[in-house]
């Protein structure tokens, strides 16, 4: 079981440290005033589902992925600059060529898009596994409409 500490600041906010020891959950003094039991307890369990979904490990191969994929179009880009396309017959149709160019830019909005798809998912599931801990799933969501207005005296 982690330790929890409480940080004296007014910035609503909670972090957590759970890959290797010390496992901490830190949470500051002003997410303890801007919510009740309830939402403290479902944002923990929000927080602490990332960490059993091990969505960082996930999150951070779906960004080597898109990383590698853009990288592939970027290389491809400059082969085509520099003549990569041409070959011994010149007279083969242009398919290939109208195909590398369409790949070059659909590839990185692809992968972009996987990425989003992929952190969206972890959302949900980190979501779901707190609401399984707490036994509440409207704790969450309650919290949407405290989370946005952040005064501007917390931000500096």
């Amino acid at each position: 079981m982690p330790k929890v500490y409480v940080i004296p600041t007014d910035s609503p906010m909670l972090c957590h440290r759970t890959q290797s020891e010390p496992r901490f959950i830190a949470v500051t003094q002003g997410i303890l005033g801007l919510l009740n039991d309830d939402e403290l307890e479902g944002v923990i369990a929000h927080e602490l589902g990332h960490v059993r979904n091990r969505d960082i490990l996930i999150s951070s191969i779906a960004a080597t992925l898109a990383g590698a994929i853009t990288w592939l179009a970027s290389i491809a880009k400059w082969g085509m600059i520099f003549g990569g396309m041409r070959g011994e017959n010149e007279d083969r149709g242009g398919g290939s060529a109208i195909a590398s160019i369409a790949m070059i830019f659909l590839a990185p909005f692809a992968a972009m898009l996987i990425q989003l798809a992929v952190s969206r998912s972890r959302e949900y599931g980190a979501d779901d596994t707190g609401a399984h801990w707490t036994g509440n799933p409207y704790a969450w969501p309650a919290l949407w409409p405290k989370s946005t207005p952040i005064p501007s005296s917390v931000r500096s």
